[in-house]
């Protein structure tokens, strides 16, 4: 089922294909804190878990420092336990 969004001016709607599937878990939640530990350092907190169309889960982090947003794959990143 597609839901159909209000008209937005462009002459065209736009319609959102529904993700009726389970998610799959994910080892990040949003609040987590999460580093790089490859290549460049990205001290970050989590701000989204998602699922891509072709099934595989993807981690928004935002940069504690500069609050840039980059789009992870779960493997690049590992959690910051408080110690």
């Amino acid at each position: 089922m597609q839901a159909v969004l209000p008209y937005t001016g462009t002459g065209k709607s736009i319609h959102v294909k529904r993700n009726i599937k389970r998610a799959k878990m994910s080892k990040f939640e949003v609040g987590d804190k999460a580093i790089k530990p490859k290549g460049y350092a990205f001290p970050c907190t989590v701000v989204g878990v998602f699922e891509t169309l072709a099934g595989n889960t993807r981690v928004v982090g935002e940069m504690d420092e500069y609050g840039l947003l980059h789009i992870f794959n779960e493997t690049q990143l590992e959690k910051v336990t408080d110690e």
